[in-house]
């Protein structure tokens, strides 16, 4: 697959940098900064700095200016001639312009403050300001969700980017999902020829893609480019908005794909809703035996016009885990500790949208549903299709009242040879279709004798090796072991987690086969 190389995180001021601010280096002094936007739509901050004249008394100033990225850039105003609840209007030259004010941020909690003024007691100087007060209900990423209002309807646009002439082959795809609370933007290339490819949007460069070799075509490469905000692993922050932007991919300073992004895109979530009929459907997920003690379910219920889909998890470390539906990601859990010193956290998705709460906008029926960390899944179940309760009955499968574990997988795996026996080699194979899912693991030319096979470093079996009556040398021997869920009759149970896990085939004490089970 692509690999991606990116630059540094981008940050920009939002309306989550609302709030009040102190001053950690002066007694008493701070900022008050509203973040609020113009009729004409541009964004514009006010800020008031309270602090003391030259007297010890009380005072403050006042500043406001446009947004540029990381940097509030603002007029510096001084009110005078006005006492205590004087009439409006009574003295209209009030305000006087006496200097400048730049707020420039290092993240959502920390900022450095440059002034000059006209006024001797004051002059010019800096100092260091740190967060006092958050808007609640709005998290800080310094990226473009920020200032999506909870009652923002869902919206995406996927566009195809066409080719030019020099490279008439070349295919690419920009993708824009846009929720409460969050934004994804993607762009994705392929049948290229590899390289670092610059991503341009509204005639700025935004990051670099990388095109790799793509394992099915030995004639050309792919790569993919995802920005998130808030943002997630090593995916770059959006903190630029594409709508209504042109977007570019060059390579070495030539144009290879391009195309123009609606002003808006189409409503997500819009009409009868996903249609889950009045079930309920709850299962646990299986623990892949990462964290041992830790507990996860999945619950998708139905109550008069609200359809919820629930992933609750317990007894992990405090982090951040992505969900997975189907291989791909819909949001993520937040662990945190409880009053009671233990850890807990859950994600909670809705149809239709309400205030808090991520959109529904696919249906968990039938699908694998996955937790994961980094590339390795934690719990996983394959959703059951139908509400039957012998659904629940056991983990990580849907029960006979379903409709099968989910969408067919087949993912192939040759386990690289440790050079004990260079001409032995052995393949995994992990299956999912209609009948459930299936792990196999085959060794091939080999001495004959019993093989131990290790997934995450846990003892899941031996394979024994027999000669093959073929084999006209009559040494080399071969064997396999399956495991299924559920599980056939002359199969071992499938109670583990595979994907992205460590698997060992060792003689002894000794590897004969090593490697990473990919997850996809």
């Amino acid at each position: 697959m692509a690999a991606v190389a990116s630059p540094a995180a981008a940050f920009k001021v939002t309306g989550s940098f609302t709030g009040w601010w102190d001053q950690p280096d002066e007694q008493n002094h701070g900022l008050i900064i509203a973040i609020s936007r113009l009729p004409g739509g541009d964004q514009t901050a006010v800020v008031f700095w309270a602090h003391y004249n030259d007297s010890g008394s009380p005072t403050w100033l006042l500043a406001q200016g446009p947004l540029r990225d990381d940097t509030i850039e603002a007029d510096l105003f001084q009110v005078r001639g006005v006492n205590f609840m004087q009439a409006s209007g009574t003295r209209p030259d009030a305000e006087e312009r006496i200097g400048t004010f730049e707020i420039v941020f290092e993240n959502c909690d920390r900022g450095e403050v440059s002034y000059t003024t006209e006024l001797p007691a004051v002059g010019a100087g800096g100092f260091a300001i740190q967060r006092l007060t958050t808007v609640p209900g709005m998290e800080c990423s310094g990226g473009v969700s920020d200032n999506v209002p909870p009652s923002a309807p869902p919206e995406k646009f996927e566009i195809d980017l066409d080719p030019t002439p020099d490279y008439p082959d070349a295919q690419g795809e920009a993708e824009w999902v846009m929720r409460p609370g969050s934004a994804e933007f993607e762009i994705e290339i392929e049948d290229v020829q590899p390289g670092e490819y610059s991503v341009v949007v509204g005639g700025e460069e935004r990051g670099t893609l990388v095109a790799v070799m793509d394992d099915d075509d030995d004639d050309w490469a792919e790569g993919e480019l995802e920005f998130r905000s808030p943002q997630r692993g090593d995916k770059p922050l959006l903190d630029f908005d594409p709508r209504g932007q042109s977007i570019e991919v060059f390579l070495d300073g030539e144009l290879v794909l391009s195309s123009d992004a609606p002003e808006e895109g189409t409503p997500v979530g819009e009409g009868k809703g996903p249609g889950f009929g009045g079930q309920e459907i709850e299962v646990e997920m299986t623990n892949s035996g990462v964290y041992s003690d830790g507990e996860a379910s999945a619950e998708l219920e139905r109550e008069r016009r609200l359809v919820s889909f629930e992933i609750e998890v317990e007894d992990i470390p405090v982090g951040e885990y992505p969900v997975w539906v189907d291989m791909t990601e819909v949001g993520v859990i937040s662990v945190e500790l409880d009053d009671d010193g233990d850890t807990e956290g859950e994600l909670e998705f809705r149809f239709p949208l309400t205030a808090g709460y991520p959109l529904l906008d696919f249906d968990p029926r039938g699908s694998l549903i996955e937790i994961v960390e980094g590339d390795t899944t934690l719990f996983f179940v394959d959703f059951p299709s139908s509400g039957d309760d012998s659904n629940s009955d056991r983990p990580g499968h849907g029960g006979p009242g379903g409709k099968g574990p989910g969408p067919d997988l087949e993912i192939d795996f040759d386990l690289p040879n440790e050079g004990v026996y260079p001409d032995a080699s052995a393949e995994a194979q992990y299956e999912i279709d209609e009948d459930g899912r299936e792990f196999e693991v085959e060794i091939d030319d080999v001495p004959a004798g019993t093989y131990t096979l290790t997934v995450a470093g846990v003892e899941r079996g031996d394979i024994v090796a027999v000669v093959d009556e073929d084999d006209d040398d009559g040494f080399n021997a071969e064997g396999k072991i399956t495991f299924s869920d559920p599980r056939d009759s002359d199969d071992e149970l499938l109670n583990f987690n595979v994907r992205g896990e460590s698997i060992e085939i060792l003689e002894g004490g000794t590897v004969i086969f090593s490697g990473t089970f990919p997850n996809r």
